[in-house]
């Protein structure tokens, strides 16, 4: 996904830099000679499309960006959820070992009690 945001921030980049070369280009040709109607209209209508790139291209960037920001939140979250079941899991481990210790605890009482019963008898 980063490869994607800087493939996309290059192409942002190419384009302000085609840009600013146009606007260059234009003005040393306004600075040369007269525009004519036709000139201005051709490099309007470019610089229009152009711009029109750019901020196309600048929601592309953010879009992805605000992907990435969802996976980010995404996983953090997933994280969070894995943390706590093993959190979970561990307590009840330790609950079954607990209730298993009781049980054999009782059951070697209850032989010792009944060993002793007969021993008494």
């Amino acid at each position: 996904m980063h490869e994607l945001i800087r493939d996309e921030q290059e192409l942002l980049a190419s384009l302000e830099r085609i840009f600013a070369d146009t606007v260059e280009k234009y003005e040393k040709r306004q600075n040369e000679t007269s525009v004519t109607a036709h000139e201005f209209e051709l490099f309007s209508n470019y610089f229009s499309q152009l711009y029109d790139n750019m901020e196309h291209q600048k929601r592309s960037k953010m879009s992805r960006i605000e992907e990435l920001n969802e996976i980010q939140r995404a996983l953090v979250e997933a994280y969070r959820d894995k943390k706590l079941l093993e959190k979970l899991q561990e307590k009840i481990s330790k609950e079954l070992a607990k209730e298993q210790d009781l049980a054999e605890q009782k059951e070697s009482d209850f032989h010792f009690l009944a060993r002793r019963h007969d021993r008494d008898e």
